[in-house]
């Protein structure tokens, strides 16, 4: 009886759920490239160079090639990727066909994780400054980032965050840095800027920086990040795996 007893109050062993982070592969990703095993792969943006349908279609055939190993595959384009077609979202999924989700300004879930995800606005120059005056339409603001989200991804850095551009100067976008503290998602993905790949425990938010190129993009020279999320009775927690 007693052991029956213990049994009965044994704790059940929660399983967490595994995020592997990659952004920033320009070109340089191989179906014999290493990655760690996971749930979700992320690719937060600049799989390419200039975003032209040959570089679409082969990172299309990459994501088919690693669809036993990830379940769902969820893309953000990158300032990279939207060179070619611009605003043209639909195109750009469509050429994605083996992702599981391409979020444009939108939120999903997946896993019991509530996600939202933002492509990079190619009006933008890449430290987030404007390139036309257009920018300001309510369709490109950060504003839209829903409250009560596990994980957005972008492709580029909140202001002050994982964003020292060249070593010397702080590039990421002050209106991201504005939504992100009032929307306080618990983790933030993103790249963009190679040299400030990293991790950084906020308030309220674990931002990472899985940029795999180095500075001046010549070559990928660093690994994917796993991040897992634990149920908890109050939601999710996230820790970043030491690799």
């Amino acid at each position: 009886n007693f052991v029956r007893k213990l049994s009965m109050h044994k704790k059940r062993e929660v399983t967490p759920i595994r995020i592997v982070h990659i952004s920033d592969t320009h070109n340089f990703l191989q179906q014999s490239t290493p990655l760690p095993d996971g749930d979700i792969l992320v690719h937060s943006g600049d799989f390419s160079n200039r975003g032209t349908k040959e570089e679409f279609e082969a990172f299309n055939v990459w994501l088919g090639s690693v669809s036993h190993k990830f379940p769902y595959r969820v893309v953000v384009l990158g300032n990279h990727d939207v060179c070619t077609y611009g605003e043209d979202w639909h195109t750009m999924a469509q050429l994605l066909s083996n992702a599981t989700h391409v979020p444009i300004f939108g939120a999903f879930e997946v896993l019991g994780l509530h996600f939202s995800g933002h492509p990079w606005h190619y009006w933008h120059t890449w430290d987030y400054k404007a390139r036309i005056a257009r920018m300001q339409g309510a369709k490109t603001s950060f504003s839209s980032i829903p409250s009560g989200l596990d994980v957005f991804i972008s492709h580029g850095p909140q202001y002050g965050v994982l964003d020292f551009a060249d070593y010397h100067f702080h590039s990421g976008s002050p209106e991201l840095q504005e939504c992100l503290t009032q929307a306080a998602p618990k983790l933030h993905l993103h790249g963009h800027i190679h040299e400030n790949r990293g991790s950084h425990v906020g308030q309220a938010t674990l931002s990472v920086n899985s940029a795999m190129c180095d500075h001046r993009t010549t070559k990928m020279c660093n690994i994917a990040q796993v991040v897992t999320a634990t149920p908890t009775k109050s939601g999710f927690v996230f820790s970043l795996v030491e690799s």
